[in-house]
Protein backbone atom coordinates (compact mmCIF):
# COMPACT_ATOMS: atom_id res chain seq x y z
CA UNK A 1 0.00 0.00 0.00
CA UNK A 2 1.71 3.17 0.72
CA UNK A 3 4.53 3.31 -1.88
CA UNK A 4 3.45 3.97 -5.57
CA UNK A 5 3.72 1.02 -7.74
CA UNK A 6 3.37 0.50 -11.61
CA UNK A 7 -0.31 -0.23 -12.32
CA UNK A 8 -1.26 1.12 -9.01
CA UNK A 9 -3.77 3.27 -9.94
CA UNK A 10 -2.56 6.88 -9.85
CA UNK A 11 -2.67 8.12 -14.09
CA UNK A 12 0.39 10.12 -15.09
CA UNK A 13 -2.15 13.45 -15.09
CA UNK A 14 -2.66 12.95 -11.22
CA UNK A 15 1.06 11.52 -11.10
CA UNK A 16 1.88 15.24 -12.73
CA UNK A 17 -0.80 17.21 -10.61
CA UNK A 18 1.20 16.07 -7.24
CA UNK A 19 4.58 16.54 -8.72
CA UNK A 20 3.24 20.42 -9.99
CA UNK A 21 1.65 21.30 -6.63
CA UNK A 22 4.55 19.81 -4.88
CA UNK A 23 7.11 22.07 -7.13
CA UNK A 24 5.03 25.13 -7.29
CA UNK A 25 4.87 24.68 -2.99
CA UNK A 26 8.76 24.33 -3.26
CA UNK A 27 9.47 27.84 -5.54
CA UNK A 28 7.09 30.02 -3.61
CA UNK A 29 8.50 28.80 -0.10
CA UNK A 30 11.86 29.82 -2.07
CA UNK A 31 10.60 33.21 -3.35
CA UNK A 32 8.86 34.03 0.08
CA UNK A 33 12.69 33.57 1.88
CA UNK A 34 14.19 35.27 -1.00
CA UNK A 35 12.00 38.45 -1.03
CA UNK A 36 12.58 38.20 2.81
CA UNK A 37 15.90 38.25 2.56
CA UNK A 38 16.02 41.04 0.24
CA UNK A 39 14.02 43.09 1.90
CA UNK A 40 16.48 43.00 5.03
CA UNK A 41 19.47 43.76 2.87
CA UNK A 42 17.85 46.79 1.13
CA UNK A 43 16.89 47.51 5.12
CA UNK A 44 20.50 47.40 5.58
CA UNK A 45 21.73 49.58 3.11
CA UNK A 46 18.77 52.20 3.94
CA UNK A 47 20.28 51.93 8.01
CA UNK A 48 23.69 52.51 6.67
CA UNK A 49 22.84 55.37 5.16
CA UNK A 50 20.81 56.55 7.81
CA UNK A 51 24.02 57.02 9.71
CA UNK A 52 26.10 58.00 7.42
CA UNK A 53 23.73 61.09 7.56
CA UNK A 54 24.01 61.18 11.74
CA UNK A 55 27.36 61.66 11.27
CA UNK A 56 27.00 64.21 8.80
CA UNK A 57 25.06 66.24 11.26
CA UNK A 58 27.31 65.52 13.73
CA UNK A 59 30.27 66.97 11.99
CA UNK A 60 27.80 70.09 10.82
CA UNK A 61 27.32 70.42 14.45
CA UNK A 62 30.74 70.61 15.20
CA UNK A 63 31.75 73.04 12.57
CA UNK A 64 28.87 75.29 13.55
CA UNK A 65 30.74 75.42 16.95
CA UNK A 66 34.11 75.86 15.34
CA UNK A 67 32.70 78.63 13.40
CA UNK A 68 30.85 80.27 16.04
CA UNK A 69 34.35 80.18 18.53
CA UNK A 70 36.19 81.68 15.30
CA UNK A 71 33.04 84.54 14.98
CA UNK A 72 33.32 85.37 19.05
CA UNK A 73 36.98 85.77 18.89
CA UNK A 74 36.97 87.55 15.79
CA UNK A 75 34.47 89.86 17.63
CA UNK A 76 36.04 90.09 20.80
CA UNK A 77 39.08 91.44 18.44
CA UNK A 78 37.01 94.38 16.29
CA UNK A 79 35.53 95.21 19.64
CA UNK A 80 39.02 95.76 21.28
CA UNK A 81 40.39 98.11 18.14
CA UNK A 82 36.72 100.39 17.61
CA UNK A 83 37.22 101.14 21.45
CA UNK A 84 41.26 101.97 20.07
CA UNK A 85 40.43 103.89 16.96
CA UNK A 86 37.66 105.46 19.21
CA UNK A 87 40.27 106.33 21.81
CA UNK A 88 43.04 107.39 19.30
CA UNK A 89 40.50 109.52 17.58
CA UNK A 90 39.16 111.37 20.59
CA UNK A 91 43.25 111.91 21.71
CA UNK A 92 44.04 113.49 18.18
CA UNK A 93 40.81 115.70 18.54
CA UNK A 94 42.59 117.32 21.78
CA UNK A 95 40.09 115.61 23.78
CA UNK A 96 41.44 113.95 27.47
CA UNK A 97 40.93 110.24 27.09
CA UNK A 98 40.61 109.44 30.51
CA UNK A 99 37.35 111.74 31.06
CA UNK A 100 33.83 110.38 32.06
CA UNK A 101 32.23 110.92 28.22
CA UNK A 102 35.00 108.42 26.46
CA UNK A 103 35.03 106.19 29.41
CA UNK A 104 31.15 105.86 28.50
CA UNK A 105 32.32 105.33 24.81
CA UNK A 106 34.23 102.95 25.56
CA UNK A 107 31.76 101.09 28.27
CA UNK A 108 29.25 101.30 25.68
CA UNK A 109 31.38 99.70 22.85
CA UNK A 110 32.59 96.78 25.33
CA UNK A 111 28.74 96.09 26.04
CA UNK A 112 28.02 95.94 22.29
CA UNK A 113 31.01 93.78 22.05
CA UNK A 114 29.68 91.15 24.40
CA UNK A 115 26.18 91.27 23.95
CA UNK A 116 27.41 90.42 20.29
CA UNK A 117 29.42 87.68 21.70
CA UNK A 118 26.65 86.36 23.45
CA UNK A 119 24.13 86.80 20.41
CA UNK A 120 26.70 84.92 18.27
CA UNK A 121 27.29 82.01 20.81
CA UNK A 122 23.51 81.38 21.38
CA UNK A 123 22.53 81.49 17.56
CA UNK A 124 25.20 78.78 17.40
CA UNK A 125 24.08 76.64 20.08
CA UNK A 126 20.54 76.56 18.74
CA UNK A 127 21.99 75.65 15.09
CA UNK A 128 24.33 72.73 17.06
CA UNK A 129 21.49 71.00 18.80
CA UNK A 130 19.54 71.50 15.57
CA UNK A 131 21.95 69.55 13.70
CA UNK A 132 21.99 67.21 16.72
CA UNK A 133 18.84 66.39 16.93
CA UNK A 134 18.38 65.53 13.48
CA UNK A 135 21.69 63.00 13.94
CA UNK A 136 19.71 61.56 16.51
CA UNK A 137 16.42 61.35 14.50
CA UNK A 138 18.72 59.60 11.25
CA UNK A 139 20.03 57.27 14.20
CA UNK A 140 16.50 56.54 15.60
CA UNK A 141 15.40 55.82 11.80
CA UNK A 142 18.00 53.45 10.90
CA UNK A 143 17.61 51.40 14.33
CA UNK A 144 13.44 51.09 12.79
CA UNK A 145 14.62 50.47 9.56
CA UNK A 146 16.95 47.06 11.03
CA UNK A 147 14.31 46.44 12.91
CA UNK A 148 11.67 46.71 9.93
CA UNK A 149 13.83 44.40 7.60
CA UNK A 150 14.38 41.52 10.07
CA UNK A 151 10.69 41.76 10.87
CA UNK A 152 10.21 41.31 7.49
CA UNK A 153 12.77 38.28 7.21
CA UNK A 154 11.40 36.93 9.45
CA UNK A 155 7.85 36.80 8.07
CA UNK A 156 8.91 35.60 4.93
CA UNK A 157 10.78 32.73 6.58
CA UNK A 158 7.29 32.37 8.49
CA UNK A 159 5.47 32.69 5.15
CA UNK A 160 7.54 29.97 3.32
CA UNK A 161 7.65 27.52 6.40
CA UNK A 162 3.56 27.97 5.56
CA UNK A 163 3.63 27.54 2.26
CA UNK A 164 5.59 24.62 2.30
CA UNK A 165 3.11 22.79 5.20
CA UNK A 166 0.17 23.83 3.07
CA UNK A 167 1.84 22.07 0.10
CA UNK A 168 2.65 19.39 2.37
CA UNK A 169 -0.88 18.41 3.40
CA UNK A 170 -2.28 18.75 0.01
CA UNK A 171 -0.19 16.74 -1.59
CA UNK A 172 -0.66 14.28 1.16
CA UNK A 173 -4.21 14.43 0.83
CA UNK A 174 -4.00 14.00 -3.16
CA UNK A 175 -2.07 11.02 -1.86
CA UNK A 176 -4.45 9.17 0.31
CA UNK A 177 -7.48 10.25 -1.59
CA UNK A 178 -6.12 8.01 -4.66
CA UNK A 179 -4.29 5.27 -2.35
CA UNK A 180 -8.23 4.66 -1.04
CA UNK A 181 -9.40 4.31 -4.46
CA UNK A 182 -7.08 2.11 -5.21
CA UNK A 183 -7.54 0.28 -2.50
CA UNK A 184 -11.30 0.07 -2.91
CA UNK A 185 -10.48 -1.14 -6.33
CA UNK A 186 -8.78 -4.13 -4.72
Amino acid sequence: MGALRQGDGFTTGQSIGMGADLLGGLMGASSEVQSGESSQRQAIYSAQVLRQNAELEERTAREIREQADFAIQQRGLQTVADIGVGQAQAAGAGVVVNQDSIADAVSDAIRAGTLDKIMLNKNAQRQAMAAKIRATSFRDQASNTLTAGSNIASAGLSSATGTLLATAGSVAGKWASFSDYNSKED
